[in-house]
């Protein structure tokens, strides 16, 4: 015959073995060119930067390519883009962008509101 307190030492044994401050899920990690098979999907987009800032304060950082050549952009709008001062030192480097893939214009991309969406590999 079992004890009563069976369960409450089962639940404890689990409890002991359960990994606390495990790591959150992180996002699947594509090329820019695979990016647009990703809409509505959060995932990091990894690729060599170019940077191109308008003269009206909207940032364009293209991954794989050049303006509308490129095959991915993380798009800072104006109003973000104070939150983005350095993001010029990402040309030319492999970087990581991360977000929620939209379409604009057929075209993947992926709005960066925050720094902490890209990443220098």
């Amino acid at each position: 015959m079992r004890s009563a307190t069976f369960p409450a030492q089962f639940a404890a044994a689990l409890l002991a073995a359960a990994p606390f401050g495990a790591p959150a899920a992180r996002a699947t990690t594509v090329a820019p060119a695979e990016a647009g098979h990703y809409a509505g999907r959060k995932i990091t987009v990894e690729g060599v930067a170019n940077v191109t800032t308008t003269r009206s304060g909207v940032v364009f950082v293209d991954l794989g390519g050049v303006g509308r050549g490129a095959p991915f952009t993380g798009f800072i709008a104006k109003e973000n883009a104070a939150r983005f001062p350095d993001v010029g030192r990402y040309s030319g480097k492999t970087v990581d962008i991360t977000g929620t893939v939209q379409t604009f214009r057929g075209r993947p991309e992926i709005v960066l509101t925050d720094p902490g969406q890209i990443a220098v590999k």
